[in-house]
């Protein structure tokens, strides 16, 4: 169960002091989770939620297990929860979203994130990918 997950980050962020981790569905998966974001906050703990949703072309207009606005709104529901929400609109984003999770290391606070579907599966290149592919062309 998604609560019983997110309380499991806790517990591993509180007993080791690293970052908990705590992955979902997006919609009803999400939304078990909240109360697991709630105690992180108020407790100060460092966890990341992850919540998925539909691929981007499919998301924000009210279908099934849409996490978007016009869904279960999943990413306001987290920034009520939390204070804060990331959601990706494109793989390029990984940059950010690591310097996002840094700064929630720093300030000892949690973080939501939303991944469509599509971006899940996409190719990522790691910085080292990218000075190897520059060098070549």
């Amino acid at each position: 169960h998604e609560l019983g997950a997110g309380f499991m980050a806790i517990g591993y962020a509180k007993s080791t002091g690293k970052l908990g981790v705590v992955l979902s569905i997006g919609g009803p998966g999400a939304a078990y989770m909240v109360g697991a974001a709630v105690t992180a906050k108020s407790e100060k703990i460092t966890v990341l939620f992850i919540t998925g949703n539909l691929p981007l072309a499919y998301s924000n207009k009210g279908d099934f297990q849409d996490g978007g606005s016009l869904g279960t709104n999943d990413q306001g529901i987290f920034k009520a929860a939390l204070g804060n929400s990331f959601s990706f609109k494109s793989k390029e984003q990984l940059n950010d979203l690591l310097i996002e999770i840094s700064m929630c290391e720093h300030k000892q606070s949690s973080l939501h994130i939303q991944i469509p579907i599509d971006i899940q599966q996409s190719k990522v290149l790691t910085s080292l990918e990218n000075q190897n592919s520059s060098l070549k062309g």
